[in-house]
This record gives structure tokens, sequence and C-alpha cells, in this order.
């Protein structure tokens, strides 16, 4: 396996260290957007600023894409 495989597949299903919000808070947040809550609730509730809740309630994956 190259490098950049071993580096992708490692890099991907963890988040970095210093992640405003957990996958498992991603996906909370992307269902309550989705059941219609507004990005500044979201952003309230979660404790980080709009444009971070709005970066995650319109992702599909929880996960960050390098691609």
């Amino acid at each position: 396996m190259s490098f950049y495989l071993r580096v992708k597949k490692c890099t991907m299903s963890k988040i970095h260290e210093n992640a405003a919000l957990t996958i498992s808070q991603r996906k909370l947040l992307r269902s309550l957007y989705i059941e219609g809550a507004s990005i500044s609730s979201l952003a309230r509730r979660f404790g980080v600023n709009k444009k971070c809740a709005e970066r995650w309630a319109k992702r599909e994956s929880p996960l960050a894409s390098w691609e």
C-alpha cells in the first residue's frame, strides 16, 4: 500500500485533535438542520461560530474530505 493511501485511510477515520465538533456532534447538528433548525441556533447550541455550524450542516459526511 502506498504512503498516500495509508495516510488518507488513517485521516479519513479520525478527526484532528483541535476539531470543534466530534463526529457524533456533527451528525446531530446535520440532522437538526435537516429537521429545520437555523444555522444560528445550531451554532449557539454547539458552541461554535456560524461558519463552522454551516459547514457541517450542509456537508453530507461527518468526516472531512481531503479530495
